[in-house]
């Protein structure tokens, strides 16, 4: 995967003009392996960043599509997410921690950037749509698409053991 390098050069040469930039950005599926997701496409990354001093200040809107299962009723989706992200690159001689995005000459890398912020915003949640029923409990169906009474012959049954005169029944029926 090569990086995504985007251009500050004009910027770094007139400070506080603001550039606009939209660019795609790999991502590799091993972000997202443990979840059992798989990216359909490039993330498209749309945004604008200024120079100022040592410090280029980048604001951006990150889109992507995932691939994966709902985590109520297990089925398989496609999903567009997108967020916002605001960063900020240092010249690497000004750098003392490795956690800071540098400047590469005339370039930042957008790659771990992107990446960084696309875990931090990745939901703990995906569902098929916001009410979704999932499974039901008993039989296993998908309750979006079959309607079952399970809950309800459940219920009946609970009801008839937690009542206190179901052994006289019982004896009786004997």
């Amino acid at each position: 995967m090569s990086a995504m390098l985007l251009n500050i050069g004009k910027a770094k040469r007139n400070e506080d003009i603001v550039e606009d930039f939209d660019v795609e950005v790999s991502l590799d599926d091993d972000l997202v392996i443990d979840r059992g997701y798989h990216f359909l496409s490039p993330a498209r990354v749309t945004g604008s960043f200024y120079y100022k001093g040592s410090i280029l200040f980048l604001d951006a809107k990150v889109t992507y599509t995932l691939s994966c299962v709902c985590d109520n009723c297990g089925e398989e989706i496609e999903r567009e997410f997108s967020f916002d992200m605001s960063e900020e690159f240092v010249e690497e001689y000004a750098s003392h921690d490795p956690d800071d995005y540098l400047i590469n000459q005339i370039a930042i890398d957008l790659d771990r950037p992107v990446c960084d912020n696309l875990l931090y915003n990745l939901p703990s949640r995906i569902l098929c749509k916001e009410n979704c029923q999932g499974l039901c409990d008993i039989c296993g169906k998908n309750k979006n698409t079959y309607s079952c009474n399970c809950e309800a012959i459940e219920s009946e049954e609970r009801h008839r053991e937690q009542n206190p005169f179901n052994k006289i029944k019982i004896i009786g029926d004997n």
